[in-house]
């Protein structure tokens, strides 16, 4: 039995280097274990603090971190947050689990993409947002909330759903007030802020010159009035029609 128990071990290669960002066999269903256990235990708070600290190490691992996102893990998480608004473990180790599966991968062209958490990027500034207001004098969870916040604005289509989520400037505002000496949370409210800004005045900047195009392609288009019959035929009949005998008598 010791010869068959080595074989198998042997043949079992828990790390592949060259399949870092994919899921092996036993980290596929150990995620899904734990999602699973997530979904049907859900009203247990400390089992849903517990899980969401699991996938902040989990997402650490390229690979884990792919199979968290692609098997519902975003959702585990906000939804635990969402269930358990008052409970602190809940929503301080829920933001733990964001700030590193929110983080865009990098697409074909080196570029960071946010594809695989686009459908749930306004839950997640809601609810982190929602967080931060719960907890509002709780500087360890006004920090995560901000690093949330940051890694989501790395994302460029995402700093406008940041501007448009509810409180989201007032709390960042709140941070900055409330740490003052958190290096981490000043920068990232700081420059968040400062992203919607630019991206509200980028908005408007459009808006207005689609408005002015829209204004003048109106003006083009509008046809040239035409003259009714009734006027054509008054403006004829007041012009002096002189026959040549009478041109010729007035010279």
């Amino acid at each position: 039995s010791t010869s068959s128990s080595s074989s198998v071990i042997s043949n079992t290669q828990l790390y592949d280097p060259s399949m870092k960002n994919q899921l092996t066999n036993w980290e596929e269903n150990g995620v899904r274990v734990m999602l699973d256990s997530l979904r049907r235990f859900s009203n247990d708070r400390y089992l849903q603090a517990m899980g969401c600290w699991a996938m902040v190490n989990a997402a650490l691992y390229p690979s884990l971190k792919s199979g968290l996102t692609r098997l519902g893990g975003v959702y585990a998480v906000t939804n635990a947050m969402m269930l358990h608004p008052n409970a602190e473990a809940v929503q301080f180790r829920g933001l733990f689990a964001l700030i590193n599966l929110v983080i865009p991968e990098r697409d074909s062209n080196n570029e960071r993409s946010g594809s695989s958490i686009h459908s749930h990027v306004y839950q997640i500034a809601r609810l982190t947002i929602l967080a931060m207001k719960n907890f509002h004098t709780n500087k360890s969870i006004l920090n995560r909330g901000c690093l949330v916040l940051r890694n989501l604005s790395l994302t460029p289509s995402f700093v406008k759903i940041l501007g448009r989520t509810p409180g989201c400037v007032d709390m960042l505002l709140h941070c900055r007030q409330i740490c003052p000496r958190d290096a981490l949370v000043q920068r990232s409210a700081r420059t968040i802020m400062v992203m919607i800004q630019r991206a509200t005045e980028k908005e408007q900047l459009t808006t207005m010159k689609n408005n002015a195009h829209d204004r003048h392609s109106f003006t083009l288009t509008q046809p040239f009035p035409v003259p009714s019959r009734e006027a054509v035929d008054r403006s004829t009949s007041t012009t002096p029609t002189l026959s040549l005998g009478e041109s010729q008598q007035k010279r």
